[in-house]
């Protein structure tokens, strides 16, 4: 909404665009992700490593067998894990002044979910968001979220585009 906002769309008009979008990807993604993984089991293999994916088949694994299940050194993670997503912001409410030295539980929580490389990739693109927000404030403030925006789902389309022709090459 807030790239809509910049860009002066009608919220109306977003609305309707986000709900046909949503209708439209569900109907294009769920037969694409069946022609690149036919077969479940393909997912944590070398030809489909899907990290983040297994990281959730792991949290739908645990709740349904329970912690339990963990080894004792994973639940020990999952205590100081806990703790730390609960101090963290007691700390930033406690010490306002110091937010911006408090880590931020929403980017650690992301950080052991994802890839390193997207995490190095976030990094750097934050840090250009800082410098470019400091050089020129006012383009910062109308192209920053949009164009970030754009270079995501770009990059997501090209990557199912190249998966696509790589199993078209297979198949043909």
């Amino acid at each position: 909404m807030k790239s809509g906002y910049l860009l002066g769309a009608n919220p109306r008009q977003q609305f309707f665009a986000q709900f046909f979008g949503v209708l439209a990807g569900g109907l294009i993604v769920v037969p694409v992700y069946f022609i690149l993984i036919p077969d479940v089991n393909a997912l944590g293999t070398e030809k489909w490593p899907a990290p983040a994916a297994l990281v959730w088949r792991g949290v739908a694994e645990l709740l349904s067998k329970g912690v339990g299940s963990l080894p004792v050194s994973a639940r020990w993670g999952v205590v100081i894990g806990g703790l730390l997503g609960i101090i963290l912001p007691l700390l930033e409410k406690a010490f306002p002044k110091q937010k911006k030295f408090i880590p931020s539980p929403t980017g650690l929580g992301l950080a052991f979910t994802i890839n390193g490389f997207n995490s190095i990739s976030m990094f750097i693109g934050a840090c250009f968001a800082l410098w470019f927000s400091k050089a020129k404030p006012k383009l910062h403030e109308e192209f920053t979220v949009p164009v970030s925006s754009g270079i995501i789902a770009g990059e997501s389309l090209v990557g199912v585009l190249i998966a696509l022709l790589t199993v078209a090459k297979v198949l043909g």
